[in-house]
């Protein structure tokens, strides 16, 4: 079970923020959701995050993550030697 210090999460820069979920897309979907919704329930002033930038962000994020597993399959595939 993960444990979340909500306070800590919320005190972080938005550029930390969108880090620590970029992060969570590639590792564990499902704390990224959690990380997520605490961000947006969190009203903006007090150091939530915008559904819109949520939204974007986890949009950019499997897209790039789409964009590098596929450039590592094409290097793979471009390696194999055929005898």
């Amino acid at each position: 079970m993960m444990k979340i210090n909500k306070k800590e999460l919320l005190s972080l820069s938005t550029k930390e923020k969108l880090k620590v979920l970029d992060r969570l897309v590639n590792k564990d979907f499902n704390s990224y959701v959690i990380i997520a919704n605490i961000f947006e329930e969190a009203n903006i002033d007090e150091g939530g995050l915008n559904s819109i930038v949520l939204e974007r962000e986890l949009n950019r994020s499997i897209k790039r993550k789409y964009y590098f597993n596929n450039k590592k399959e094409k290097n793979d595939n471009s390696n194999i030697s055929y005898n």
